[in-house]
């Protein structure tokens, strides 16, 4: 049975809590944006570059939603030189993160025959941990090491403390899953280490309201649109998709995105919220948060009829706030539809299902393959109609991950 170092894919950078940004349960903030934003499109031969497989084509796009006034960038893997309509899936990155996230599964999705289309989400992306010129990562490592300036990256970044008013912290959304939770980093001096990450906590922590995830998956149904849009005239995607096979996926505060398309009933203020979309035919939630805010689980998730496969870890304590382990996997419990699947892996961590960097350990891709095949059966199933895929994760799915995780569906 493999140890937590084994499944913990953050490894020695857990310490510097940044990319524990990237997966932290949060909301993200509203970002109003400047009149001179424009749809932009990188082109085909650059995006390659950035594909780690000769099957896969990358496309980065960045989406104007007009009625928003909302610039939305996508990364889109493909399958290169394909003729026929792919089906698609969408992923949400967790917060701090952006369109970057999870590129091992895009790729093996891409390789599969799926379009995987990744949505950065403005607001709650890579933008609140980052500085105003971008550096901020560069210079939180320098100042740690002794050779930033802290002071100046204290005053751009505001000053340290937990969440304002409206945050997770303050139960607006719900309670136990807040950045501003106990457990933080309290203030013990100017320039020192503590004050700087409390400062970056502070900046992070202006994402968090519930209603942020409804403008988040506002950014998910708007790009649903978009996709049947493009697919009728797009240079790069017209008549690339297979719109009746959809399904969603998402990691942190994006499985809470997903699970809001999927049907999850949430709450901003007092008042219940559903934006179930039914283009969404199954759904992945990757370490998913648990906000009950004193409500019954099956009050909050019964509502999800669709088919899911929830994954997490018997380490994915939040990296921010309260959510612990034992508690992930509720909502697989309390959705009362059919064909639900968990999977739990035995020292699994928080960080594991990001993927950012291409650069990972042994452990780690062992890790992503086995996150990698496990997805794309349950889409075979369950977009395709793939009886085989379906036999397979009700007959053999737990036969291949042995002892390395707990592996039940109902």
């Amino acid at each position: 049975m493999p140890s937590s170092r084994v499944w913990d894919f953050s490894g020695a950078y857990r310490v510097r809590l940044l990319w524990a940004f990237t997966v932290a349960l949060t909301v993200n903030s509203f970002l109003v944006m400047n009149e001179a934003l424009a749809v932009r499109s990188a082109s085909v031969s650059q995006a390659n570059e950035s594909s780690n497989a000769a099957s896969v084509e990358v496309v980065y796009q960045a989406w104007l939603d007009r009625k928003r006034y909302r610039e939305i960038p996508v990364k889109i893997y493909m399958p290169k030189h394909s003729s026929t309509a792919a089906p698609v899936v969408v992923f949400s990155h967790g917060l701090g993160g952006s369109r970057e996230a999870a590129v091992y599964l895009g790729e093996a999705l891409a390789e599969h025959g799926y379009v995987s289309v990744h949505i950065q989400h403005p607001g709650s992306d890579e933008s609140l941990w980052k500085t105003g010129d971008g550096k901020g990562l560069k210079e939180f490592l320098q100042s740690r090491k002794g050779g930033g300036d802290r002071s100046s990256l204290l005053a751009r970044l505001g000053s340290p403390g937990g969440l304002g008013s409206g945050g997770l912290g303050s139960g607006r959304f719900g309670s136990g899953g807040g950045l501003g939770a106990s457990g933080g980093f309290g203030s013990q001096g100017a320039g020192n280490r503590s004050e700087l990450v409390a400062a970056i906590r502070s900046k992070i922590g202006k994402g968090a309201s519930g209603e942020n995830l409804k403008l988040r998956a506002e950014d998910a149904i708007f790009v649903l649109d978009e996709l049947a849009r493009r697919n009728d005239n797009d240079a790069v995607l017209k008549g690339r998709l297979d719109l009746n096979k959809i399904g969603m996926a998402g990691h942190s505060f994006g499985a809470l995105t997903t699970m809001a398309m999927a049907g999850q009933n949430f709450a901003i203020g007092n008042v219940s919220k559903s934006v179930a979309d039914p283009r969404v035919k199954a759904a992945i939630y990757l370490s998913p948060p648990v906000n009950l805010h004193g409500r019954e689980a099956t009050d909050v998730y019964g509502k999800i009829k669709i088919p899911g496969m929830l994954m997490t870890g018997t380490e994915d304590n939040s990296p921010i706030g309260e959510t612990k382990a034992e508690d992930r996997p509720l909502p697989f419990y309390a959705i009362r539809a059919g064909e639900q699947y968990l999977v739990n892996f035995e020292g699994g961590t928080h960080s594991m299902f990001g993927g950012r960097s291409k650069t990972v350990s042994a452990e780690a891709k062992q890790g992503h393959e086995m996150i990698s095949r496990l997805c794309i059966a349950f889409f075979d199933a369950y977009l395709c109609g793939d009886t085989q895929a379906k036999n397979w994760l009700k007959q053999d799915a737990g036969k291949y991950l042995g002892s390395r995780a707990k592996y039940e569906f109902h």
